[in-house]
């Protein structure tokens, strides 16, 4: 009997367990620190090298607004008690391992403006849960998973690509297009030294996007070419047009595509 409590504790210790944070308050241990439960609104590990599952613990954090996980190597499936983080505005879990089926306790985040769940392997039907977080969304991105049709309708314009060969399906490639043209904020951003910068094209269109410094003057090019119609991304590594690093400071992004013409601002920090 005493080994078997042993156990439960060491496996309690792996998975998030209760801990006093820096100031005082009570905590969660995630990812081998101690965060606050009362106190802490933002936690922001991206391309931090973490691995394994996001402990559901987490779930624990239920003042936190903004989560940002993205660009690590997380695997396993995103926890149900996600939909215990009632106060959150952004959740980015995109470019990891993630698989599974989206739990259907996301749609409890109606406070989400930003929503970056891409280039994962999630599979099964999207829930329809989503629809009551969907109509406040700024920014909401789910391509490049294994989602299966039917899609929730306030979405299905939006999914992007999708390998549905996992569903016995065909796979869906660019046959679902954008229905606009857009330029998102780059992400992230403020960044130090690479940014990812994505861009939806609604049909073929000759491509200019560059970076330029303040007073307009072009730092860098980075596409100037004709581009099928479809869900678009690239980074941009802080280099100008030689190959040199560029110094810290505020750039702008630029669009050009047929009559289409946008701009983002973005920081670099060094």
């Amino acid at each position: 009997m005493v080994k078997g409590i042993i156990l439960l504790l060491v496996i309690g210790s792996a998975w998030g367990q209760d801990c006093t944070a820096d100031d005082g308050t009570e905590g969660v241990e995630l990812w081998d620190e101690c965060y606050s439960i009362e106190n802490t609104t933002y936690l922001n590990l991206y391309a931090n090298g973490l691995t394994g599952v996001i402990p559901s613990a987490i779930g624990n954090l239920v003042n936190l607004e903004g989560l940002y996980l993205a660009s690590n190597q997380l695997s396993g499936e995103i926890p149900s008690s996600i939909g215990n983080l009632v106060n959150l505005n952004d959740l980015y879990l995109s470019y990891n391992q993630l698989s599974g089926e989206i739990p259907s306790s996301i749609g409890n985040l109606v406070n989400l403006i930003e929503l970056y769940l891409s280039s994962n392997q999630l599979s099964g039907e999207i829930p329809e849960s989503i629809c009551n977080i969907y109509p406040n969304l700024l920014y909401f991105q789910i391509t490049h998973n294994e989602l299966c049709t039917p899609y929730p309708e306030c979405i299905e314009d939006y999914v992007g690509y999708q390998d549905t060969t996992s569903c016995g399906q065909v796979s869906i490639t660019e046959k679902i297009l954008p229905i606009t043209y857009e330029l998102y904020n780059p992400y992230p951003n403020p960044f130090n030294p690479v940014t990812t910068l994505r861009y939806d094209l609604p049909e073929d269109a000759l491509v200019n996007i560059t970076i330029c410094d303040m007073m307009g003057r072009v730092v860098k090019t980075l596409i100037n070419d004709q581009q099928t119609a479809g869900y678009r991304s690239l980074q941009w590594n802080a280099t100008n047009d030689a190959g040199s690093p560029v110094s810290s400071g505020i750039y702008l992004n630029m669009i050009q595509a047929g009559d289409f013409r946008q701009t983002k601002k973005m920081v670099l920090l060094k």
